[in-house]
């Protein structure tokens, strides 16, 4: 009786103390990133000793599960488990055993319907120099017009709160331009480099400032099809300034999530050629939530308003890959959008070992749209509204967060010709 007497002893004083933390199973992860990304642990010690600390208002057993989740919900960690060990001199130590996910992962999108088909390769490594950090890079052929993206993305410098962001990028596509007397092909390009600074008072919260500079050009194709129909060439340059607050509080519960996630972004585009200003507000919420042992609701919202101007090149688009699967790449704009996604995932398999799963999937994409110069009345117009349903597969690897490869065939409810298969890596939302 005496020895579990001193055990207990012992444990009630570590939860009244700040308590050390060692860990096991670390091949890449650095303990500063445990320490920006999770609430409740503190960097203690030198550059070269660096440890740990659970503070004392995250020190008993409901708040420990707690932190054991939110391990588990970080990019590189796939699984957490902990055990209170105590040594010769009676001090206590919460051991954690951690397994590591793949954060190095290709990035493969297919998509399109009849005469609009794209695809995107490269990679992401979500968890770069084992600190977090974001670098990614990918080629995307849209149509036959060329595209590239390449990002890094450091949310905690130092293991502080303040990060940063940089990169560029070229979007080129040919797209239809809707004039009041008639639509007309162009070849629009953007080429940009982007760069900001971020702040985040709690792992779960970031705020963000940036500013991009990019290049616009459009070219009519084939313009004696279409004499009349705005200019042959057109060639603009611009400035952003960019505002972004996200609060992100989702776990993971293997291939399934439960929780919430809400975005804000504001941008104000200026043209250096007319010394115009353009406005862009766009919000977004997701939400998850477990039903019984299999199943998964997901829901995505996302509003959008933008200044007015009667322009063909409004900002909000559908598109196949970002919003109404199975509708195709960018076929209409608006300066105002509405967007509601729902999905319903069931998992149909699972490895014995709890290594890969499959998923079925049932959803249902609808998405409104303000005409450029129309009026908010657009947005019930039954002319402006698409709605997509249709089913899928995913086939989820728990080696890496967001592993999945998807596959979606949605067709639109009001003309079953309207349909279209999307390939991608990652759920949809």
């Amino acid at each position: 009786m005496r020895a579990p007497l001193i055990l207990l002893f012992l444990l009630f004083n570590s939860l009244n103390a700040q308590t050390p933390l060692t860990f096991s199973g670390l091949k890449r992860s650095q303990l500063a990133y445990f320490a920006a990304r999770v609430a409740g642990l503190e960097r203690s010690g030198s550059d070269k000793r660096e440890s740990l600390l659970l503070t004392d208002d995250r020190n008993n057993r409901p708040e420990i599960e707690r932190l054991r989740q939110e391990l588990v919900n970080l990019p590189a960690v796939t699984r957490a488990d902990y055990e209170w060990q105590i040594n010769e001199s009676g001090d206590s130590t919460l051991h954690w055993t951690i397994k590591e996910s793949r954060t190095l992962f290709p990035v493969v999108n297919f998509g399109g319907i009849e005469g609009n088909f794209n695809y995107q390769l490269g990679f992401n490594d979500i968890h770069w120099r084992g600190r977090g950090q974001e670098l990614s890079g990918f080629y995307r052929n849209i149509d036959g017009q060329h595209n590239y993206s390449i990002q890094l993305r450091n949310r905690s410098l130092g293991g502080g709160r303040w990060g940063y962001a940089v990169g560029s990028q070229l979007y080129a596509a040919v797209e239809p331009v809707y004039f009041a007397e008639g639509t007309a092909d162009y070849r629009y390009a953007n080429l940009g480099l982007e760069g900001g600074i971020s702040y985040s008072p709690r792992p779960h919260r970031t705020f963000a400032l940036g500013i991009n500079f990019f290049r616009e050009r459009y070219e009519k194709q084939a313009p004696a099809t279409s004499p009349g129909l705005g200019p042959d060439e057109l060639e603009l340059f611009k400035f952003s300034l960019k505002a972004r607050y996200d609060y992100y509080r989702v776990d993971y519960h293997g291939e399934r999530r439960a929780g919430w996630a809400f975005s804000n972004n504001g941008q104000i585009v200026h043209n250096l050629a007319d010394n115009s200003d353009f406005l862009i507000i766009l919000s977004e919420i997701k939400a998850y939530k477990l039903l019984g042992g299999r199943g998964n609701l997901a829901i995505r919202a996302r509003a959008g308003l933008s200044s007015n101007q009667a322009s063909p090149f409004a900002p909000f688009t559908i598109d196949s890959q970002l919003n109404i699967r199975g509708s195709g790449n960018r076929i209409d704009r608006g300066t105002a959008q509405f967007v509601l996604n729902l999905e319903y995932r069931h998992t149909i398999w699972q490895e014995r070992k709890e290594r890969y799963s499959a998923q079925l999937v049932g959803f249902s994409d609808f998405g409104t749209w303000r005409s450029p110069g129309g009026s908010l009345e657009d947005l019930l117009n039954g002319n402006t509204v698409r709605q997509f349903m249709g089913g899928g597969l995913r086939l989820v690897s728990s080696s890496a967060k967001d592993a999945v490869l998807r596959l979606d065939y949605g067709i639109d409810v009001r003309n079953s010709r309207e349909r279209g298969l999307v390939i991608g890596f990652g759920q949809y939302f």
